[in-house]
């Protein structure tokens, strides 16, 4: 007699099972990145220059709020703000972090603008034409490429290096810092195109002319007139004799009508 063969059911494919679990398991796992990804490119934005715990912790207590997490992300990018740090604010504080078991990791984002070079220019102007000498006229200003800067960030110090003294179009570079509540996040390098006079290609101090010596003891601050003995630019170090004792001293120009002594008469 022959046996029937019965086709295999479901009770005689266990593996059946197993693979229906792990096909879902894995459409469980593919969907889990995209939802992370999104909570990480939410993130929290700032302005600031630093990261304070009111920044990562809406219910923060007063107390602890203003807690310092250390230095803004540079403009446009990011970093995470660990959940240990914010509890270790919160007890530095007087708080108790156990009050808030839902502490996590935060990304910070720094919120930024991207600067086009020509837009970039308009910004900076003010702050080269104040740094220009007398007889010196702006004709052209283009920074070397655009940039992406804090989004409240100034133009501040123009440094300008030193120009010939010769009258006519001169060419150079000068440096721009760009801050940021105050301090120095970057230097943007600026071509300059320049138009010198006459005026610009004489001397801030020339040889003879009277100024201003000033002499700091301690709190005091005294003044003498004084006479150069050589043509003198700004920030030089340049010798003057002293009227009426006839001392020559070495004193650094300040402006046109002033220097200071750095050797006491």
């Amino acid at each position: 007699m022959s046996r029937l063969r019965h086709a295999p059911g479901p009770c005689h494919t266990p593996w059946l099972g197993h693979i229906l679990w792990l096909a879902a398991a894995l459409v469980a796992l593919c969907l889990a990145p995209a939802s992370a990804a999104e909570d990480a490119q939410s993130g929290v934005r700032i302005t600031g220059a630093r990261v304070y715990l009111r920044d990562v912790m809406a219910s923060c207590p007063e107390s602890a709020c203003a807690a310092d997490l250390g230095p803004a992300p540079p403009a446009g990018s990011s970093r995470w703000v660990a959940a240990d740090a914010m509890r270790g604010a919160l007890s530095a504080a007087g708080e108790q972090p156990a009050q808030y078991p839902d502490l996590a990791a935060k990304r910070v984002i720094s919120a930024s603008r991207v600067w086009s070079p020509a837009e970039l220019g308009e910004l900076l102007r003010p702050s080269i034409e104040r740094k220009l000498p007398p007889g010196v006229r702006l004709v052209e200003l283009q920074p070397k490429a655009g940039a992406t800067l804090p989004l409240l960030a100034s133009a501040g110090e123009c440094l300008l290096p030193g120009l010939p003294k010769r009258p006519g179009p001169v060419t150079t570079t000068a440096t721009v810092e760009i801050l940021h509540e105050g301090s120095v996040v970057r230097r943007v390098p600026v071509q300059l195109r320049l138009e010198l006079s006459e005026r610009a290609a004489r001397p801030l101090i020339a040889r003879g002319g009277v100024i201003t010596l000033v002499v700091e003891r301690g709190t005091a601050t005294v003044s003498a007139r004084g006479v150069a003995l050589s043509d003198a630019e700004l920030g030089q170090l340049a010798p003057f004799r002293v009227q009426p004792t006839g001392r020559v001293v070495q004193a650094r120009v300040q402006s046109a009508t002033q220097a200071q002594v750095m050797d006491q008469p």
